[in-house]
């Protein structure tokens, strides 16, 4: 009968659109292990001894994926006649393991050099860095890097809210190294107002330093962004800190700096912006 004919038919359609979207979600799972995978090669990349930030960059941007990039330079090792023990740097397999472990568990996300989702402000440094690790996608918007003293006083501290408030108003998202002083200044300010920001951390994604700072990270996670340079469960040391303000300087469009110390972290992220031709205000007041 016709009506049989025609419900055979319909029926047959719902067979077909569920394969597909079957298909379609196969095809979305295997992007995703793939796209992992790439992410886990390229992590190992990165900790290869011989293999900085410079090298790392050129082998992406003549090979374009990890993979193929990787399998060049152990080629290129082996004609070098290199000992196959000091391809890696001094980083423990469990170390890396826990940091892809952690990004498989959806924890954070991870973007290599020239993958898409890696921040572009960043590809102006000479040394990108080779992974970032990030609390979500970075958003497209301009982004203005408040920085000073710890040890702030009152009114300076006054002084970076109310010029925080005015970039805002402009329409800029605050960038900042989420310390304690002008730093949290910055950034609160920004959460107050609903406005987007930007904590560059000098440790671990999965580390909470300053611990007195945690609520506030915990708010800048959820409604902004966190994003470091280091392996998951990288603690903070000295030298991590001088080497996370180029990426505030890079990242940020403009950087308004309040009084520190000439050796300070500020001057630094000062002196990047003038390397990279950003804008730059200095509040000497």
């Amino acid at each position: 009968m016709k009506w049989r004919g025609e419900l055979m038919f319909f029926v047959f359609v719902a067979f077909v659109v569920n394969q597909m979207n079957k298909e379609g979600n196969c095809m979305e799972e295997i992007e995703e292990i793939e796209e992992i995978e790439e992410i886990e090669i390229a992590i190992r990349l990165s900790r290869s001894r011989g293999v900085g930030a410079a090298s790392f960059k050129r082998l992406i941007d003549d090979y374009k994926l990890p993979s193929i990039a990787s399998r060049i330079w152990l080629k290129e090792q082996a004609v070098r006649k290199l000992c196959k023990v000091s391809f890696t740097k001094n980083c423990s397999e469990d170390k890396i393991k826990s940091t892809i472990e952690y990004i498989r568990e959806s924890k954070c996300l991870a973007r290599y050099y020239g993958q898409i989702g890696y921040p572009d402000q960043l590809k102006i440094l000479t040394e990108p860095p080779p992974i970032v690790y990030m609390s979500s996608n970075l958003k497209n918007i301009p982004l203005a890097a408040v920085v000073g003293s710890r040890k702030a006083d009152s009114a300076i501290l006054g002084q970076a809210k109310k010029i925080t408030e005015k970039l805002i108003d402009e329409g800029y998202g605050i960038i900042s190294g989420g310390a304690v002083g002008i730093d949290k200044i910055a950034h609160e300010t920004a959460l107050e107002k609903n406005a987007y920001t930007v904590a560059v951390i000098a440790n671990g994604i999965d580390i909470v330093y300053p611990e007195i700072n945690r609520e506030m990270f915990e708010t800048i996670k959820e409604k902004g962004l966190l994003i470091t340079e280091l392996m998951v469960g990288a603690k903070p040391q000295k030298s991590f800190f001088p080497t996370r303000n180029r990426l505030i300087a890079a990242m940020a469009d403009v950087v308004v700096a309040f009084p520190a110390s000439d050796s300070s972290g500020t001057y630094i992220t000062l002196n990047w912006a003038k390397k990279l031709g950003k804008n730059f205000y200095v509040n000497k007041q």
